[in-house]
């Protein structure tokens, strides 16, 4: 990339701008007030490399207090009421690993990648994951008592001694239906880059 005069560079991902451009038209963030980065000797490409690297070192540390702050929020639960803490925790780790995705995408697509949009993705994403798993108590309900409930009417037990049967159908027809809701919602809605 031949960097030349009339060119404006971008701090935050070092692309080549037109000279009249008051924002990157890669992170869309302000351009310095100088054609060139400020500071920065274009003739010395590894300055910018360090510094875009210095600026992932920096994101990754809001990511993690994001994760440790969560962390706390869960051993709070953990200690006040453990049910709650477990569920949590549940719900929480696959949000995070959808959030992680997500704003990795959005980072290669060039989107700036701020605080505020970290915590709505993982608002969002703990929303979606919530709803999944709510659609996947859903219909192991629904399911286990129309597996339950056939069943019993197919076996003809008019006594309740021998429903073992019917039971086990439920049981089971009930959590390959739930597992198999989770996993297509989850699927479904998992991020992909539009590229």
């Amino acid at each position: 990339m031949k960097m030349t005069s009339d060119t404006r560079i971008c701090d935050t991902c070092s692309t080549e701008n037109p000279p009249d451009a008051t924002h990157c038209v890669r992170c869309h963030q302000v351009l310095p007030q100088n054609p060139f980065s400020s500071g920065l000797d274009v003739s010395d490409v590894g300055h910018v490399a360090v510094e875009a690297d210095q600026s992932h070192r920096r994101m990754a540390l809001i990511t993690l207090m994001l994760i440790v702050t969560l962390i706390a929020v869960s051993l709070a639960l953990f200690r006040a009421a453990p049910g709650l803490g477990i569920l949590v925790s549940i719900l929480a780790v696959p949000a995070v690993a959808r959030t992680a995705v997500r704003l990795n995408i959005a980072r290669q697509q060039g989107e700036p990648v701020t605080t505020e949009s970290r915590l709505a993705a993982f608002g969002a994403s703990f929303g979606i994951v919530f709803l999944a798993a709510i659609a996947s108590c859903v219909s192991f309900v629904v399911t286990c008592f129309a597996g339950f409930f056939g069943t019993a009417a197919i076996a003809r037990t008019g006594d309740w001694g021998d429903i073992d049967l019917p039971f086990g159908i439920g049981l089971t027809s009930g959590g390959l239906t739930a597992v198999g809701i989770g996993i297509y919602l989850m699927w479904r809605f998992w991020p992909r880059s539009s590229s």
